[in-house]
């Protein structure tokens, strides 16, 4: 039976150009788990390697970036952390009201690459993220509940995981047990190794008081945040898991 996904074709003309090859081990495990498990129509194939490859040249063009310009550390950051559903995006989304804080838009976390200056070249990025969005939610009307994404509205960082082949994000787009089973015990060490070039690339367009940054997945990863961002702060909501972990199943 011929396979819906190949390492192969998804980094055809990428070779040699992604930087680390941090990325191979988890792309072969994802892609083997795919093709395993799941038995996509034709829009559902697209759509996955859509993903996929738009991540992976997001990839290619950041590390081509920080091969030819040098950085200073980024701003410190300040982490939003909590189980899912349990008041952290409201949290978030209430500190990123300070003009003081800088998260990253939506429409930057997909399409920063290559950066621009330009209002209308801005524009037309939005524009496009926009179309995605749309869409998205028109294929999965139950995204419009679950979380509300615009292309210029302040997102958590999840998707940048994404270019390291190291995200939750594709577990939830597919039946992957072998992948899962690989996230709970890789390093994530080079996902945030990557994280902070990402937000050193953003600084080249202006360098904020401090990064206001949120992602679920965050609060297994603390140590290894560290290492990268040493003057990191976090705001830890609790709320019984019980509830915590009814509520992100009710919503799913």
């Amino acid at each position: 039976m011929r396979k819906q996904f190949d390492v192969n074709s998804m980094l055809k003309g990428l070779h040699g150009k992604l930087g680390d090859e941090d990325y191979i081990e988890p792309l072969e495990i994802l892609i083997n788990s795919l093709n395993k498990h799941n038995k996509f129509n034709r829009f559902g194939t697209i759509a996955f390697n859509h993903q996929l490859k738009n991540r992976l040249k997001m990839r290619k063009m950041l590390n081509e970036l920080h091969l030819n310009n040098n950085f200073d550390e980024p701003a410190d950051p300040i982490f939003v952390i909590g189980l899912p559903r349990s008041g952290t995006s409201l949290l978030f989304n209430l500190l990123s009201l300070d003009v003081a804080h800088r998260s990253p838009m939506y429409w930057e976390i997909m399409h920063l690459m290559p950066l621009t200056k330009t209002k209308a070249a801005r524009q037309r990025r939005e524009f496009k993220t926009n179309a995605e969005l749309k869409l998205a939610k028109t294929i999965i009307p139950k995204l419009r509940a679950i979380h509300t994404i615009r292309a210029t509205t302040p997102e958590e960082c999840q998707q940048i995981a994404t270019m390291n082949i190291r995200s939750f994000v594709y577990m939830c787009m597919a039946d992957v047990p072998e992948y899962i089973e690989y996230l709970k015990n890789t390093s994530f060490d080079s996902v945030f190794r990557w994280h902070k070039r990402f937000y050193q690339a953003l600084e080249l367009n202006g360098k904020p008081t401090r990064w206001l940054l949120k992602d679920p997945s965050h609060i297994g990863h603390i140590p290894q945040i560290l290492k990268e961002y040493p003057n990191a702060k976090f705001i830890h909501i609790h709320r019984d898991p019980v509830e915590s972990v009814g509520s992100f199943c009710s919503s799913n």
